[in-house]
């Protein structure tokens, strides 16, 4: 579990690194690298920061709730033995 979450964190973080790096115009930017933006130097703006957080949460939860159904018979079903 906890290789699998190192792992996990810098595939994520990678991710996040060259999407900074590779992006140069405001409409290429992905939402990682666009929330970044409200950190500054001196000052974070968190009622944008939070706001824009829990609005690109919306749709990975919406989904799950969506499919539920589906990923919790797949699990008891046995969908998950290796």
């Amino acid at each position: 579990m906890g290789a699998t979450a190192i792992f996990t964190m810098l595939n994520a973080w990678d991710e996040f690194f060259f999407a900074l790096i590779f992006t140069s115009s405001y409409a290429a930017k992905t939402v990682p690298v666009a929330l970044a933006e409200f950190i500054g130097r001196h000052s974070v703006n968190w009622g944008l920061l939070v706001t824009g957080g829990f609005i690109a949460s919306l749709p990975p939860i919406i989904l799950s709730l969506l499919f539920y159904r589906y990923i919790a018979t797949g699990v008891l079903a046995g969908g998950l033995k290796g």
